[in-house]
């Protein structure tokens, strides 16, 4: 695998390409009423290449294809629906998503608290309170922070949209 910092940009590129795609009917809600089918072509080109020892690569191309086309919007509108429903429905398949970024990221407490509380959890864990240890990422997650718990035995965290509506 090639990890240089241009294969970085390089995929985060790429990741900005397919998340606008696949955004882009957020930004278009009054025009997607609309009962418009994908299109065909793409669905039979990315079948045809993972039917053909399950080439992921050339699938990957036929998203990329689609949410190319998204960026440069065809007059089209119709045109524009059946791509997007069409570069959704393939994501799908390949379990790639995007959701919208979270307009309010506040924090409601300093970075050195959140620190502190991660501390706090991770000797809890360490000590085998898992009670403990679970009330305290519960209380970060009301908070609005996000913990990650790293194979080597991290934890990284980053701030994430409230949540007012708990299931």
């Amino acid at each position: 695998m090639d990890f240089t910092e241009a294969a970085i940009d390089s995929a985060r590129h790429s990741w900005n390409t397919l998340q606008q795609g696949l955004l882009w009917g957020n930004s278009h809600q009054s025009e997607l009423s609309l009962d418009i089918p994908p299109f065909s072509a793409p669905i039979s080109r990315f079948q045809a290449v993972m039917d053909d020892d399950f080439n992921t690569a050339a699938a990957l191309a036929v998203i990329f294809e689609l949410a190319k086309d998204l960026r440069h919007e065809s007059a089209n509108k119709q045109e524009n629906i059946a791509k997007w429903q069409t570069l959704v429905y393939l994501a799908k398949i390949l379990g790639l998503e995007a959701n919208p970024e979270p307009e309010n990221l506040s924090l409601s407490l300093p970075e050195t608290a959140i620190q502190d509380l991660i501390i706090q959890r991770n000797s809890a864990r360490k000590a085998k309170n898992y009670p403990e240890s679970d009330r305290l990422r519960e209380q970060l997650k009301m908070m609005g922070v996000t913990l990650v718990d790293l194979p080597d035995g991290q934890t990284q965290w980053y701030p994430t949209e409230k949540s007012h509506n708990q299931d």
